[in-house]
């Protein structure tokens, strides 16, 4: 298991000790791996802009991945947010709240599934599911 801490500030201004705007940033992250195939990863951080109105927005995201065999892995991950975001895996609207599972297979040695859901604020009026399939197959070589 390991825990770690982070903390950055920005200031925008013509000194380094005057008053002037700030934005900041403080992160937990953790890592937990207590099978040779299977880790669980995860952080959660808060962040204040450079806004004296802004209260910041707070993150938590978890990931495990599971590698049942060489040739089959499980993986998913759920974040929330104080305000909705957007997720690099998710080509729909940004959620408060995302879900994603994915699937990863080798079929035969050149053919690959590799199947995925996201699930973007689960159990509300704005939920949206995108699902999302892929077939690889190796030509030659």
């Amino acid at each position: 298991i390991s825990l770690s801490y982070g903390y950055s500030l920005y200031r925008v201004g013509e000194s380094l000790t005057g008053p002037a705007p700030r934005s900041s940033t403080t992160t937990w992250d953790f890592r937990w791996q207590p099978l040779a195939r299977f880790q669980a990863t995860g952080n959660v951080s808060h962040t204040k802009g450079l806004g004296q109105d802004d209260g910041g927005a707070g993150t938590a995201r978890v990931n495990v991945q599971w590698d049942v065999a060489p040739t089959f892995q499980i993986s998913g991950s759920y974040a929330r947010s104080d305000r909705p975001r957007r997720d690099p895996t998710v080509e729909l609207a940004p959620g408060a709240e995302i879900l994603n599972l994915r699937v990863l297979t080798a079929l035969t040695r050149d053919l690959r599934a590799n199947v995925g859901m996201n699930w973007v604020d689960p159990g509300t009026s704005r939920s949206v599911r995108q699902v999302d399939a892929t077939l690889t197959q190796r030509f030659g070589g």
